[in-house]
């Protein structure tokens, strides 16, 4: 869950009807959580997100660099991950520059992600 500056984070949680997140890292979830009370934030791997149902999501953002910091296997779990929970015509979008400053980072730099559903 890495997180842009103010006027995108707004703008994605506007546009959403529900917003989920997800992070490996149990601390940076937990203070998603307390920071800005987003409740369905949980501790996962994009490798692997058997929290997240089937068919689930209109959109999916993978950011900060996220999808290249994993190796090939890796990446192929990822992509097929992110498939199967986005319904079908969903959208997904990987960052591969980090272009904005997140105000939250992951504890120990690690790849993150953000999860958006709705439109």
């Amino acid at each position: 869950m890495a997180w842009a500056e103010d006027e995108l984070r707004h703008s994605c949680l506007k546009s959403a009807r529900d917003y989920s997140a997800i992070d490996y890292s149990p601390p940076l979830v937990d203070a998603v959580k307390r920071k800005y009370g987003i409740r369905s934030a949980y501790v996962c791997d994009v490798r692997n997100m058997t929290v997240l149902t089937d068919a689930d999501f209109d959109f999916v953002l993978f950011s900060f660099n996220g999808l290249d910091c994993v190796d090939h296997a890796g990446r192929i779990k990822a992509l097929r991950e992110i498939h199967r929970v986005l319904n079908r015509g969903a959208y997904s979008s990987s960052l591969p520059i980090t272009v904005i400053r997140p105000t939250l980072e992951s504890a120990h730099g690690n790849p993150a992600s953000i999860v958006l559903t709705g439109a």
